[in-house]
């Protein structure tokens, strides 16, 4: 691997672990993803969030330039599967990158314009969405599968140490799996329409309010907690 690439892949480290620290910082975390209390907490207090948003992009921007120069260490040839675990890292990176940028841009605002509309309002923008993979194959699928292919690569080839090998293979899996949770019916639910316009007319969406038994808190293994923090790239919203 060249200087240059070790040099980028040291930035993506840290650029992953950046977005760790700040969603466990981002007061929206404590609220699913689309809800009228993430919107309104993101309306409210949005740095955290960019942050997230902003340190995933540039991880995506850096593993675009680690992937070529990895590629040659473990020996990828022309129709090997580390090859093609190459190439869908570079679309499953590339997608990343431009989908959080994306959001950066535009959530905060989105955020702000949901918080105080209408409900008209709120469904219109709700409607579509910013992201370019609203599945969740690409971002997760993708680099998963790069992952796989290419620490699974070098581990057998010997061009990879077993430890950097073993915690590819880890992040693979983690992928996998939040590619999994992405495609399953719940984690797509609209949020419920009579919360939307709770802040608008001085309603109160609580359970207290409501009468509804109070939901028990959530109780997160790492898996959840890593699910949560990749649910929330605007997918659906």
């Amino acid at each position: 691997m060249t200087r240059f690439a070790a040099i980028l892949a040291v930035g993506c480290a840290f650029a992953y672990l950046a977005t760790g620290v700040f969603f466990l910082l981002d007061p929206t975390s404590a609220h699913p993803a689309g809800s009228d209390a993430y919107w309104q907490a993101l309306a409210a207090e949005p740095f955290q969030r960019k942050g997230f948003l902003a340190a995933f992009g540039v991880a995506g921007l850096l593993a675009i330039g680690v992937i070529p120069s990895l590629g040659r260490l473990v020996r990828a040839r022309t129709g090997d599967p580390a090859q093609w675990g190459c190439l869908l890292g570079l679309l499953g990176y590339a997608v990343t990158a431009i989908t959080y940028f994306r959001l950066l841009g535009g959530e905060a605002l989105r955020a702000a314009a949901v918080a105080g509309g209408s409900d008209p309002t709120r469904e219109a923008i709700l409607s579509f969405s910013l992201s370019l993979d609203t599945q969740g194959w690409i971002i997760f699928g993708c680099v998963g599968m790069f992952l796989a292919l290419v620490n699974g690569a070098g581990l057998a080839r010997r061009r990879l140490p077993w430890p950097v090998g073993g915690l590819g293979l880890v992040a693979a899996g983690l992928y996998g799996i939040a590619c999994y949770s992405a495609t399953r019916p719940w984690s797509r639910s609209p949020p419920a329409p009579a919360a939307w316009g709770s802040a608008r007319s001085g309603g109160c969406a609580s359970p207290r309010c409501s009468g509804a038994a109070p939901a028990e808190p959530s109780r997160r293994t790492p898996a959840a907690a890593t699910r949560a923090c990749h649910s929330r790239s605007g997918r659906t919203w």
